[in-house]
């Protein structure tokens, strides 16, 4: 399952919610043009332990409630997700435990979950054993915690594709290989792609979050549109990372 808002997404059950792919992929391509065209920001230090990323920056699972269900065997559990501060919280795992009308636990269910911005109106389905009236929730110590907190990008290609509806030759899309280069879970980074011209001039920059749970990904894939593509297709790209550290900011 997967929500998202403004540039956010959220992670349940280690199903990628990515801005730039599902399963995590991306990509750059300019008339087949291939080659070193893909430059990483320089590698930086855990969030946790940097000015900008405190260590004590929370995921907040909140407004937990119980939802109708048709299953008895099951309880829906509603939640937000926030921040404590205005840091990315990183990737955690979570636990939601359904308790019966005498407080006795009847059933739990444990999900990887992180938010590229505070998130509202999710949903867990909790397995129980008996009738249960309310549901709590917990979470552990942030997972992504990798020092370099950073991908290796390889082997990108740049090329354009026409748009199926206006027939403009204004897509880019972007492909390279990515892996993750510090150790726990892979985290989420925030990368800019700066879209060079023939002569090495700029055309356009553009903007997303990218993560890989499973630490390494082949052939991943980002397509970005532009009209400035029709004067100036793109030869090659520029990407360049950082740690992902949030715009989403607390929510009240």
């Amino acid at each position: 399952m997967r929500r998202s808002s403004r540039r956010g997404a959220i992670i349940l059950g280690g199903i990628v919610g990515a801005l730039v792919a599902v399963g995590a992929t991306w990509t750059a391509t300019s008339r087949g043009t291939a080659g070193p065209d893909l430059a990483l920001a320089a590698p930086a230090d855990s969030p946790a332990a940097t000015a900008d990323s405190p260590a004590d920056a929370q995921l907040l699972i909140q407004n937990v409630r119980v939802a109708p269900a048709s299953d008895s065997a099951r309880l829906v559990a509603k939640f937000d997700v926030a921040w404590s501060s205005t840091v990315f919280p990183g990737f955690r795992e979570c636990t939601f435990r359904a308790l019966n009308a005498k407080g006795v636990e009847v059933g739990r269910f444990t999900d990887l979950i992180a938010a590229l911005s505070p998130t509202e109106d999710l949903s867990v389905s909790v397995p129980v054993s008996r009738a249960a009236v309310s549901v709590g929730a917990t979470c552990g110590p942030r997972l992504d915690i990798g020092n370099p907190y950073a991908y290796q990008f390889t082997t990108p290609t740049v090329e354009t594709e026409t748009d199926s509806l206006t027939g403009a030759e204004d897509i880019a899309v972007t492909t390279f290989d990515a892996t993750w280069q510090g150790e726990g879970l892979p985290g989420a980074v925030d990368c800019t792609f700066t879209y060079l011209d023939s002569s090495g001039a700029t055309v356009v920059q553009d903007r997303a979050t990218f993560y890989a749970l499973t630490g390494s990904v082949t052939r991943a894939e980002h397509r970005f549109q532009s009209p400035a593509f029709t004067e100036a297709p793109p030869a090659s790209v520029l990407v360049e990372c950082a740690p992902f550290a949030g715009d989403g900011g607390p929510t009240p």
